[in-house]
């Protein structure tokens, strides 16, 4: 008499491994999305700093500091999955860390490949640096 042996047939394991690749196939777009969303807020906390440190600098200097922003087919590496979308293509800040406009300021980033992931920024003229959750709808 013959004893049942115990484990997996070969077949057993190619189906189970083909019900696996089917769930990640599911799944990687979502995750794709996922870092692409951290990606846009690591990008646009970053593009905060930098216009917080232009500020501060021209406070602490006293004297008014100018910041580029940077746009669409900007040759900066660290945007090359974004594209910032403004009206002016730099900003200026007062030896008093106002903003030098006559109206606030609205920046927003775009990814390139995804263009309904967006977040926008909002300098105000008293030199207030924020992200807008309006999207910049209001002035």
């Amino acid at each position: 008499m013959r004893q049942k042996e115990n484990g997996f047939t070969l077949i057993e394991l190619m189906v189970t491994i083909a019900v696996m690749a089917i769930i990640a196939m599911m799944a990687a777009p979502s995750f794709i999305e996922i870092i692409r969303k951290n990606e846009l807020n690591q990008e646009t906390q970053h593009l905060i700093f930098l216009l917080q440190e232009a500020r501060s600098d021209a406070i602490f200097t006293r004297s008014s500091k100018q910041i580029e922003i940077p746009t669409y087919g900007s040759d900066e590496k660290r945007f090359s999955e974004w594209s910032v979308t403004n009206d002016m293509s730099s900003l200026e800040f007062t030896a008093m860390g106002y903003l030098n406009s006559n109206t606030s300021i609205c920046l927003t980033l775009t990814h390139k490949k995804n263009s309904h992931l967006s977040s926008s920024i909002r300098v105000e003229k008293n030199g207030a640096i924020s992200k807008d959750t309006s999207n910049c709808l209001t002035n």
